[in-house]
């Protein structure tokens, strides 16, 4: 048996294995302060670290396959990958939608968004619920919370009922040129059918 001391960044690796680290996180100045070594374990491992310093956010991606002794080698997942709603889609977007125009304006620090701002959002591309107002706000909360849990897109804000932060990860998954080639999509989806 081995007996070596786990290294003093260990703790922000596993935090990392777990999902997004973000700069109010405990473990935020660990990872900055050892990034060279990290980046190297992980990347002996097949695995790569996006670390985006200025926005406060990092995260591991897993390539699908990489190349041992000359030969391409597929590697074991660390998360499975689930394929996402039409209407989870739709919301991503128009969340990136909104942490663009808020970027692109004169406010600084984060974007804060309350459920009737989300309600109003969501609104043309949910028609099957426009006469059922209930249902509606059950899809809503179901869309929100998978934003939460699965995809990291939101977070609750502490104390206040109905508030959330819109997390800058999500510039990482959709980018501008994403958004642009999907917001033509949107539009045509909200007012005849569905993106193909």
């Amino acid at each position: 048996m081995l007996n070596q001391l786990p290294q003093p960044y260990a703790p922000a690796i596993i935090k990392l294995l777990k999902g997004v680290i973000y700069s109010d996180d405990p473990h935020w100045d660990c990872l900055q302060t050892n990034l060279t070594p990290i980046q190297e374990y992980l990347a002996k491992i097949g695995i790569e670290l996006h670390n985006f310093e200025s926005d406060g956010f990092a995260y591991i991606k897993q390539p699908r396959e990489i190349e041992i002794d000359n030969k391409k080698v597929i590697l074991p997942r660390l998360t499975v990958s689930r394929q996402l709603t039409q209407e989870q889609t739709i919301f991503g977007v128009l969340l990136r939608q909104e942490l663009l125009t808020f970027e692109s304006g004169e406010d600084t620090g984060k974007l804060v968004i309350n459920i009737e701002k989300i309600r109003e959002l969501l609104t043309p591309y949910l028609p099957k619920y426009e006469n059922d107002e209930e249902k509606f706000r059950k899809e809503v909360d179901n869309l929100v919370n998978h934003a939460i849990n699965k995809l990291g897109f939101l977070k609750k804000i502490t104390g206040q009922e109905g508030l959330y932060e819109v997390c800058r990860i999500i510039k990482a998954k959709i980018d501008v040129e994403t958004l642009e080639i999907l917001k033509p999509k949107l539009e045509q989806y909200a007012h005849t059918t569905p993106i193909s």
